[in-house]
């Protein structure tokens, strides 16, 4: 590695190391996920423009370190993505995000869907409040399926092939939604309006899928398939999931 490399990151973990120092994790749609080192880092903040704080997206210059992990020795031009004083559950949905993006991220490794996707959630939390929680958590969940490869077609049947139009079943997470001809007993539980949502949101268009018009059931139907996909794609639950699962339910 250059000395000072520059690299353009989102801050996505911060962990302490001894009384000052810290572990950072970024996410690079360049290099995907880089966990560095940085001395002093809990303490010093002429090197970073303010405190080196979670969700800030800036140019981070980095240097070969003694470790195996090179050093953050800056970064510059930082903008924080969440606005100041953000809510509880803001900082439990980006936090989230966060964590599905390093999860999923592989060192040295391009993943410029990833990246993008990571921002999109952290502008999508800052515009949450906590009646809104449940369905933005769906709606970013069905965007890092998409961004990852992991979410099985939404616009064609999984068993004929045919294009699922007016509505459709999804009776397994792991074989996406059939059509009517498909169905088991030929029972359709997803309408246009769900799939056109799927859709949407399988490509990062949360604005446009509408979640907030869909009946209870469908909600709670999507949310139970989209939540078997992660279960089966990720390593390990994240752990962030549990504080956010508690504060929708409260």
């Amino acid at each position: 590695m250059s000395s000072e490399q520059p690299l353009d990151v989102i801050v996505a973990r911060l962990q302490p190391v001894g009384d000052n120092d810290l572990i950072v994790s970024l996410l690079s749609s360049e290099r995907g996920r880089v966990d560095a080192y940085v001395r002093a880092g809990r303490k010093s903040s002429r090197r970073f423009g303010g405190r080196l704080e979670l969700f800030r997206k800036g140019t981070a210059r980095l240097r070969a370190g003694r470790g195996r992990l090179p050093s953050l020795v800056g970064l510059e031009d930082a903008r924080q993505l969440l606005a100041p004083g953000a809510s509880y559950g803001v900082l439990c949905l980006a936090s989230y995000a966060a964590e599905l993006a390093l999860i999923a991220a592989q060192p040295e490794h391009a993943d410029v869907e990833l990246a993008g996707w990571l921002e999109q959630s952290l502008a999508m939390a800052a515009d949450c409040d906590e009646e809104t929680l449940a369905v933005a958590r769906l709606a970013l969940e069905v965007a890092f399926l998409g961004a990852a490869g992991w979410m099985p077609s939404v616009a064609r049947c999984h068993a004929c092939g045919a294009e699922l139009g007016g509505g459709a079943a999804w009776p397994a997470f792991a074989d996406g939604p059939v059509c009517a001809r498909c169905a088991p007993g030929g029972h359709v539980d997803l309408d246009a309006t769900a799939l056109a949502a799927l859709m949407a949101l399988r490509g990062g268009d949360a604005s446009a899928a509408r979640l907030d018009v869909l009946p209870t059931e469908q909600l709670e139907l999507l949310g139970a398939r989209v939540v078997g996909l992660l279960h089966d794609a990720l390593p390990r639950r994240p752990r962030s999931a549990d504080a956010l699962a508690a504060l929708i339910a409260s």
